[in-house]
């Protein structure tokens, strides 16, 4: 009986985590691909906690995400290697491992304003930020509709020794409405956090929402919202 009932909460997790990949997978087809760059981080709760989002270098401390990830906040992994077959994580080297300052956490102020800036510790051997060593994106305020833009997250897959490794898909910007994005560029769950970047590889946008199986995935429209471009330009200037 006790195994009977363990197979149906497994059974039950994965038609869950299926049904919640569906729901923000555009079209129907996964179209992600790996993707390899050293300026996105995954973030965890802790050397054995739960991973769950993305963020950002957008100076040698700096880095952006969505607010609602904030209970990762914590630690941050750069050049994660592929998951096991059974789509366990393996963490990122000690040497690729960072911590965020929690006092330097700040989080947007309006209801659905889903976007937050922190900044990274100093490695506690090399003594280096992590964008002296990795590199960072630059900030750009300008979109418009029918853009050409990416997404790259480390988000889950069905592709169990890709999920939550970093994946890029790509598509347009459908439509912008006050300060959100709409979009039909596939993500899952852990792409949260994961910023929009246009063709010249710059950020314009932080990924917050799903739901492509209606209409589109949603983010956050960095050039309009105040709020956050004054954060942003804060963190950056000190």
């Amino acid at each position: 009986m006790t195994k009977l009932i363990l197979i149906l909460l497994l059974l039950l997790v994965s038609i869950n985590n299926l049904y919640a990949i569906s729901k923000t997978i555009c079209g129907g087809v996964d179209d992600r691909v790996l993707y390899d760059d050293q300026k996105m981080a995954r973030l965890h709760n802790g050397p054995l906690g739960k991973h769950g989002c993305t963020a950002t270098l957008i100076s040698d401390r700096c880095l952006i995400s969505a607010g609602h990830c904030e209970n990762f906040f914590k630690v941050l992994e750069f050049n994660v290697p592929l998951s096991n077959w059974d789509g366990s994580i393996n963490h990122a080297k000690g040497q690729d491992t960072y911590l965020i300052d929690p006092k330097s956490i700040v989080l947007g102020g309006v209801a659905g304003n889903d976007w937050a800036v922190m900044k990274a510790l100093k490695h506690h051997e090399t003594d280096y930020y992590p964008g002296e060593i990795y590199g960072f994106y630059k900030v750009s305020f300008l979109v418009k509709a029918n853009d050409n833009i990416s997404i790259a997250g480390y988000g889950q897959s069905r592709f169990k020794e890709h999920n939550n490794v970093l994946k890029i898909a790509s598509g347009v910007i459908g439509k912008i409405e006050v300060f959100r994005l709409y979009y039909q560029v596939d993500t899952t769950s852990g792409d949260s956090g994961a910023v929009i970047i246009n063709q010249r590889k710059e950020i314009v946008g932080i990924h917050t929402l799903g739901g492509c199986n209606n209409d589109y995935n949603k983010g956050i429209f960095i050039g309009a919202n105040p709020e956050l471009m004054d954060a942003i330009s804060k963190c950056v200037s000190e």
